[in-house]
């Protein structure tokens, strides 16, 4: 009903202009890369940034939880927030990178620092996964099982999420 009344208002052209306006306003807060097959590189920067984030919890989680004293974990989930905890610092550093080199773009050869962005998510994707199936190996359900579960599956699916933004960067081939 709104939009039959701003038609019905406003001339035709000041309806296209005021569209855009607003086009070229949010091109402009993301950032886009004036060449073609590129979209939206702050979007997958962003991504990658709370995947990283997301990454930093779930690996502070996991340092938290592999602690001593009385809720010291069992041996077999010792084990497994263990590798987690290796598998997840690789991830971070990973994402770190990737990050690092959506940062330097637009460039005179932008394909580089995307390929180098896709690997890295790539990878760190991998070591998220690889450390939720450590912990679904583990037998049984406990309290630290299901709050690592929950944290790591939250990263992966942030990460997974990057990846594909930034996959979308090149809609062409170089």
């Amino acid at each position: 009903m709104e939009l039959t009344l701003l038609r019905s208002t406003l001339p035709t052209t000041l309806i296209i202009l005021l569209l855009f306006s607003a086009a070229r306003r949010s091109a402009a807060r993301h950032r886009a890369i004036d060449r073609p097959g590129f979209a939206a590189p702050q979007q997958a920067r962003d991504a990658v940034s709370a995947s990283l984030g997301a990454a930093r919890g779930a690996l502070a989680l996991v340092a938290r939880s592999s602690g001593d004293g009385p809720r010291a974990p069992a041996p077999p989930e010792a084990a497994a927030l263990g590798d987690c905890a290796v598998a997840l610092g690789d991830a971070v550093a990973q994402l770190q990178r990737s990050l690092d080199a959506l940062g330097k773009l637009p460039r005179a050869r932008p394909w580089a620092e995307v390929d180098d962005a896709e690997t890295w998510v790539s990878a760190a994707l991998t070591d998220e996964n690889m450390c939720a199936q450590g912990f679904a190996a583990v037998e049984g359900e406990g309290e630290v099982k299901s709050a690592v579960a929950r944290g790591v599956a939250d990263a992966a699916e942030r990460t997974s999420n990057a990846l594909a933004l930034i996959n979308g960067l090149r809609t062409t081939a170089p």
